[in-house]
């Protein structure tokens, strides 16, 4: 067993978890060199997945249950209410714990529409599952909490791979009584009968990333003596839940002035408190350059100064003889993404974001209303829009939209 405890002295702040590693960059670059379609064992889809069973939904949490709804039917929002009911009393003693069952599990390192037979399991650490063990724990170990990273391989005998983990597990818990979440950290594998492999991702940040899936089991069929099952349950929907609305590797805007409260609360105690970088305008006439050259991801603003930017970008597709174009595909891009939770839209419409920097994700407004057009436009090319209510002057936020809970013309819930 190999065990990794991380703690706050390891911290890098100029971390930025969108780029790729050198040593996965590197690994990268060499097996496309051998990488051949003539050795290709199957074909590669990103296509949506379910799997089987109900998929539920409330805001933007989503639970696929596969269990009858006669035993067991998830209320969301319930679950939300109730919370995750975890309090970790000292980050400084080890809290979490990650380990692998199923260690071998590996990863394609080249995106080339088709896959190799040894891209599915190796039992080099720096290219399967345990490397990305390694990154989660740094991501946790950067937000303050001590890690336990046990790179110990599981699955010599695949069958009792479950039985030998859970020694390990039982092992940790036992020397550190402070832990209280454990992570099994897999890679799944969706295979159909023609031999193509399911990949189902995202993009975040302008990136394309993997989505992840949180496995909470529950007491039914064969498990038993498991009565504390539905606490894991909302300890994941509270994960989904409190996904950080900003992120230390988002670039902020600060257009208005910071003495009135809706600045200063969205800017200087939100942004800061969730490690942005802020970069100041250089006046009214210089936002669309300062968006550029300083690659804004999060534009915090007033209606006026967001209708005027969409109507001069919807003037510009007027005047290169694309508005049908653009309607076509507004209409496509948000059935995709509505429907099917299929998200092309940056890529859609990367001429019209890249007006703006090409990195803009998310707009915070508030002080007066805006058109319901105007937010369904930036919407559809892929920016996500979030209004306030509060007295500019004298009173902070008092009611807000959400990243999940928005509804456009709405000022949102109050907290």
């Amino acid at each position: 067993a190999v065990m990794n405890i991380t703690g706050s002295k390891d911290s890098n702040d100029g971390y930025d978890i969108t780029e790729t590693p050198a040593d996965v960059k590197a690994l990268m670059k060499a097996a496309r060199k051998r990488y051949s379609k003539k050795n290709a064992t199957g074909k590669t889809s990103e296509e949506p997945y379910q799997g089987g069973g109900t998929l539920i939904s409330y805001g933007k949490v989503q639970i696929q249950s596969k269990i009858p709804a006669s035993f067991y039917k998830p209320d969301i929002k319930s679950l939300l209410k109730k919370g995750s009911d975890l309090k970790i009393k000292d980050k400084q003693k080890p809290t979490i714990l990650i380990y692998h069952s199923h260690t071998s599990e590996a990863y394609a390192l080249v995106d080339s529409g088709y896959y190799i037979s040894s891209d599915s399991g190796t039992k080099d650490k720096t290219k399967n599952v345990v490397r990305v063990g390694d990154e989660l724990a740094a991501t946790l170990e950067r937000a303050g909490f001590n890690v336990i990273h046990d790179k110990t391989s599981h699955d010599s005998s695949y069958n009792e791979s479950y039985a030998d983990s859970r020694k390990t597990v039982e092992k940790y818990l036992e020397k550190y009584p402070s832990i209280e979440i454990t992570i099994d950290l897999h890679r799944d594998d969706i295979t159909y009968q023609n031999k193509t492999k399911v990949k189902p991702t995202a993009v975040v940040m302008g990136k394309k990333a993997a989505r992840m899936m949180i496995i909470s089991g529950c007491e039914y069929g064969s498990v038993v003596n498991f009565p504390d099952w539905e606490y894991n349950l909302r300890f994941n929907v509270d994960i989904q839940n409190k996904i950080a609305k900003m992120y230390p590797t988002d670039v902020l805007l600060s257009f208005l002035p910071l003495h009135h409260t809706f600045e200063c609360t969205i800017t200087f105690l939100f942004g800061f408190y969730s490690g942005v970088t802020v970069a100041f305008c250089d006046g009214l006439k210089y936002i669309q350059k300062n968006l550029q050259e300083y690659k804004v991801s999060v534009f915090v603003a007033v209606p006026l100064v967001l209708e005027t930017m969409y109507k001069k970008i919807m003037n510009g597709v007027d005047k290169a003889g694309k508005t049908k174009l653009v309607e076509k595909m507004s209409k496509i891009s948000n059935f995709l993404y509505k429907k099917l939770h299929i998200d092309i839209r940056r890529k859609v419409f990367k001429s019209v974001l890249d007006q703006l920097g090409g990195k803009v994700r998310v707009m915070y407004f508030g002080a007066a209303s805006m058109s319901k057009d105007v937010i369904d436009g930036y919407n559809t090319f892929g920016i996500a829009t979030i209004q306030g209510y509060g007295l500019t002057e004298t009173s902070p936020v008092i009611a807000a939209e959400t990243d999940k809970l928005k509804r456009p013309g709405s000022v949102g819930i109050s907290p």
